[in-house]
């Protein structure tokens, strides 16, 4: 390839990937083109992308992006291709999709090789913890409980100790019926 033509190419991976916050990068050897084709229409039902890219433009693109060369010359070892979110899931979203496919589809051969996640690069059990992660309304839904608990606690607190109050006020009237017939005394003229 030309040199202008390897740079242009180059500075569209940086493009394209700068815009992300991470990604997966798998491997796909020995996938045929209808499951390729398969894999990305479900990756872009969920809002992600597979990008394949050639490894020698992909590590000087994510070098440039301030990504560490020999954690990337691990990552970029044979075909491989970069899967990520465009919807704002990030690479949350793009590891669930890729575990839902390969759930879905019981594909062996797409092999999860690591990813990048902010600068760092992170190792398949890093791309796994991402993908167990609780989605954002479930978090959001973590948080609103955490909120609510001490409130609830304390409304539960004051409603017993209102109630106990009540208890001791109706107890006193009824061992104070017994004793005087529920008359109170008249006082002396």
């Amino acid at each position: 390839m030309a040199k202008q033509l390897k740079q242009l190419i180059r500075k569209e991976i940086e493009k394209r990937f700068r815009a992300v916050d991470g990604g997966i990068v798998v491997g796909y050897r020995g996938l045929d083109s209808e499951k390729i084709y398969d894999l990305r229409a479900k990756l872009r039902a969920k809002g992600a992308r597979l990008h394949v890219v050639k490894n020698a433009m992909a590590i000087r693109a994510f070098q440039t992006l301030g990504y560490e060369e020999s954690k990337l010359l691990q990552l970029f070892d044979g075909p491989v291709g970069v899967v990520y979110s465009q919807n704002g899931a990030g690479a949350v979203g793009a590891a669930k999709a890729l575990r839902d496919w390969k759930a879905q589809t019981r594909d062996k051969f797409v092999e999860v090789k690591g990813g990048f996640l902010e600068g760092s690069i992170i190792d398949k059990a890093g791309v796994k913890a991402l993908a167990d992660m609780p989605s954002r309304e479930q978090l959001l839904g973590m948080v609103a409980g955490a909120f609510q608990a001490p409130i609830a606690a304390f409304a539960n607190r004051l409603n017993e100790c209102v109630a106990k109050f009540a208890y001791a006020v109706n107890a006193v009237k009824e061992k104070k019926e017994k004793e005087g017939g529920g008359a109170s005394p008249q006082p002396a003229k």
